[in-house]
């Protein structure tokens, strides 16, 4: 599983601080799925700059080791390490879910009671 990592509006020395935690989380999040995924893109910005708010956004997309569509998931929070944990929980359950279909395991419908 090939990482690849992009900062928009990021001072270089807050980039070079963060390289290595989020792909420590990125390993972590995605460790048992990682033979399935190719490659993992995380784009992390500062939407508005120093005004502050909740404007840290986080951009993962994955693309799938032996095809399917790239999975893309957005989180937007006060802290970029909110935000990037926030996005990956997110894109762990859709691929643990297009997984499962694509394996023909999704389960079936429940009855109503």
């Amino acid at each position: 599983m090939e990482i690849r990592l992009r900062f928009i509006g990021v001072a270089p020395s807050d980039a070079e601080i963060m390289t290595s935690e989020v792909e420590r989380r990125v390993n972590l999040a995605l460790d048992r799925l990682a033979d399935r995924v190719r490659e993992v893109h995380v784009s992390l910005a500062d939407v508005n700059g120093p005004r502050g708010g909740v404007d840290q956004r986080c951009v993962l997309t994955i693309t799938p080791r032996y095809g399917g569509d790239p999975v893309v998931v957005r989180a937007l929070e006060e802290t970029r390490e909110a935000a990037v944990q926030k996005a990956l929980k997110r894109v762990r359950r859709r691929l643990e879910h297009a997984f499962e279909r694509q394996r023909g395991w999704a389960r079936p419908p429940q009855e109503a009671v």
